[in-house]
């Protein structure tokens, strides 16, 4: 996802590299497809949609992350009683539902019961859980997705849930538990793996070749990291060992500042339309 500054690219000079990228699958060239005029190449990503003006993982907030030109939207994912693949952050309901009990332990229909939008604003009263499919056939051909698994035991029914539409190149999945990335690489998987960690003091040069070997050992290609922890012996490792790094969740402009120009090729964040602001040009 690493290119030279597109401000100072030459204009066949970059329409090559993002040709060439895009054939690798290369994620870190997403940003700078849609976005020429950046003065620091760094993809952004919409965290759980545009959660900042709507309610977390509804359609309603994934709606508006494409409306403001988001290069990525992330989504949560677990799998309901009846083996449907939903999207919630929390595996309870109560904190974003007027409903309580854990998602496995319902089934599709009594969660779309559930109001997904009132908690966040009267106007979003009405929103409903949304299904992997749903959210996966908004995204198709408008925005690129982080996929994060938050359930153990789903990764072939999310892997199937991508390759029916032809999406392999448009997704990385992620996920806290390393041992996801292993079973994605059983499965054949040809769509990058994020493992994320909630890490939060800076890191040391020793403790970043640690995570590199943590990234590696789990068959990933990206590091997800609490911005606080990140430091320039983190990104250079990182870097040397060709793994790429997304900060989450930055919501402070200088924040965002200092980390693209840190080198950071992902930034995660509720405020996605303000993080596009700062990192292009006028």
């Amino acid at each position: 996802m690493k290119f030279l500054p597109v401000a100072f690219m030459l204009s066949l000079t970059l329409v090559s590299s993002l040709q060439a990228a895009t054939r690798n699958n290369d994620i870190y060239s997403w940003g700078a497809v849609k976005h020429a005029k950046r003065v620091h190449n760094v993809t952004i990503v919409a965290h759980r949609g545009y959660s900042a003006i709507a309610p977390e993982n509804t359609m309603a907030s994934f709606r508006k992350a494409i409306q403001i030109g988001a290069d990525m939207m992330e989504c949560d994912v677990y799998r309901s009683s009846d083996g449907h693949l939903v999207v919630m952050h929390d595996g309870d309901v109560a904190r974003t539902t007027n409903g309580k009990g854990l998602i496995w332990e319902k089934s599709l229909a009594d969660l779309k019961k559930l109001d997904d939008g009132a908690w966040f604003h009267s106007d979003f009263a009405g929103e409903r859980i949304p299904t992997l499919d749903e959210v996966l056939d908004l995204a198709k051909g408008r925005i690129k997705m982080v996929v994060e698994i938050k359930q153990a035991g789903i990764e072939k029914e999310v892997l199937a849930a991508i390759y029916k539409r032809n999406m392999s190149k448009d997704i990385v999945i992620g996920s806290f538990m390393a041992e996801v990335g292993p079973r994605l690489h059983e499965l054949n998987s040809k769509v990058p793996f994020m493992l994320f960690d909630g890490t939060g003091t800076k890191l040391t040069a020793q403790e970043s070749v640690r995570f590199v070997d943590k990234v590696k050992s789990a068959n990933g290609s990206i590091l997800g990291i609490n911005h606080t922890s990140i430091s320039p012996e983190l990104v250079k490792a990182l870097h040397d060992a060709n793994i790429r790094l997304n900060a989450w969740t930055v919501d402070g402009p200088n924040d965002i500042r200092t980390l693209s120009a840190m080198g950071v090729d992902i930034i995660t964040t509720n405020q996605p339309s303000m993080a596009l602001d700062v990192i292009t040009a006028d």
